[in-house]
């Protein structure tokens, strides 16, 4: 596909699940409806320039595991993850 600017992203998908170091606790979530997005930072972790924009427009930032993961793991733990919280 093509690569799209992440604001341009969020603002067409309000429905995200955002992943990070820095966040909650992803057990603690409850997912509000069953049409949501993961993203899944890239290697060495979101910019801070990124983190604001979730900041700026309220998106819950929750973390996966306490320890760092590959991206391509990540994604897979983040989708086992969030369908266990469903």
């Amino acid at each position: 596909g093509e690569t799209q600017d992440l604001e341009d992203v969020l603002k067409e998908n309000p429905d995200v699940i955002i992943f990070d170091m820095e966040g909650e606790d992803v057990s603690d979530y409850k997912l509000l409806t069953n049409d949501y997005k993961l993203l899944i930072g890239p290697e060495g972790g979101w910019s801070d320039r990124e983190m604001q924009v979730f900041k700026d427009l309220k998106i819950q930032i929750h973390k996966l595991t306490s320890t760092v993961l590959r991206a391509e793991t990540a994604a897979i733990v983040a989708s086992t993850l969030v369908m266990s919280c469903e």
